[in-house]
């Protein structure tokens, strides 16, 4: 029995020595493959750095792999070697300046996305005019007929003669009356034609404030009414009619061709309407008689009242 265990130390022991020298056994081949093994740093530090790499990936938010499916750069980068989810590096020495560009747009097709910055300088803030306010104009235009000059509240813009068709005689040519002025102009050379006429034009009525213009030809005057919108014949009245703030430009009475004539168009002459000095003869050209309501109780004409059978039809210029 003693003899037994005596032996089964013995191989304990011995089995102890036998491990205890492959292992450093093993431990030396180790060392000596090492030593003799160049590239031994090199695995070790790409170890290390796959170490690194993987605790830092572990802390890079999902956001940056949508930046890399997105970014143009980090895609280079990686295709090209490079460590796309390494932290960023110190700042490069600055690169050259680039070509000048191209000339601007002038702002209207710009885009702003988010709040201004410190150096931006927001654009002066313009004013809306009043819907209820007129724009300033230059004025209107209006003739004045019978006259050679213009009221206080409007500007001469050229004195003339009216001109008009015969419509005494001549069934033709225009129903209008033009302001025909002093200083005409011709053609060069000048040219001679058949057809159209344009005539003076004359009284064959006085106006009752003034001296006999009967037969005499009516002078005219076109005027501007200075920031002015607008300017409206009133027949019928020797007022502005309306709430607004209009300004009386002249008044008279409303006159036109004979009703046995042939037609011609409504003009309002100045009461205080004028001759032309050289003419007073009877020419018969075109002719300018006073015009008179025309009403029946029955129909048939203007209403009366209020209007009165052969009263004289008044008017009034205005201008707003």
């Amino acid at each position: 029995m003693l003899l037994n265990r005596t032996k089964m130390a013995i191989n304990f022991a011995t089995l102890v020595v036998i491990i205890f020298a492959c292992g450093s056994l093993a431990s030396k081949k180790e060392q000596d493959r090492d030593f003799l093994d160049p590239t031994k740093d090199i695995r070790q530090d790409i170890r290390q750095r796959r170490d690194v790499a993987t605790e830092e990936q572990a802390q890079i938010p999902r956001q940056q792999g949508f930046q890399f499916m997105t970014s143009p750069n980090l895609q280079a980068s990686y295709f090209l070697g490079q460590c796309v989810m390494c932290p960023p590096g110190d700042p490069g020495p600055r690169g050259a300046p680039g070509p000048q560009g191209l000339p601007g747009r002038d702002g209207r097709d710009q885009l702003i996305i988010g709040p201004l910055g410190d150096h931006a300088v927001p654009s002066p803030a313009t004013s809306r005019p009043d819907p209820g306010s007129r724009p300033p104009t230059a004025g209107v235009t209006y003739t004045r007929w019978g006259k050679t000059s213009c009221p206080s509240t409007s500007q001469l813009v050229y004195e003339g003669v009216m001109g008009g068709s015969n419509d005494h005689t001549q069934k033709g040519s225009g129903v209008n009356y033009l302001c025909m002025p002093l200083e005409p102009t011709f053609a060069d050379p000048p040219s001679r034609g058949t057809g159209a006429y344009v005539y003076g034009v004359e009284y064959e009525n006085s106006l009752t404030s003034t001296r006999d213009l009967v037969q005499s030809e009516a002078p005219c005057a076109v005027c501007l009414a200075p920031s002015k919108g607008t300017v409206v014949v009133v027949p019928a009245s020797n007022t502005c009619l309306g709430t607004q703030d209009w300004t009386l430009e002249y008044h008279g009475y409303m006159m036109s061709s004979h009703y046995t004539h042939f037609q011609s168009e409504f003009v309002c002459m100045d009461l205080e309407s004028e001759g032309i000095p050289r003419t007073n003869h009877n020419n018969n050209e075109a002719l300018l008689y006073i015009a008179d309501a025309k009403c029946s109780a029955s129909g048939g004409g203007l209403p009366c009242p209020p209007y009165v059978d052969g009263y004289d039809v008044l008017c009034a210029v205005c201008s707003l």
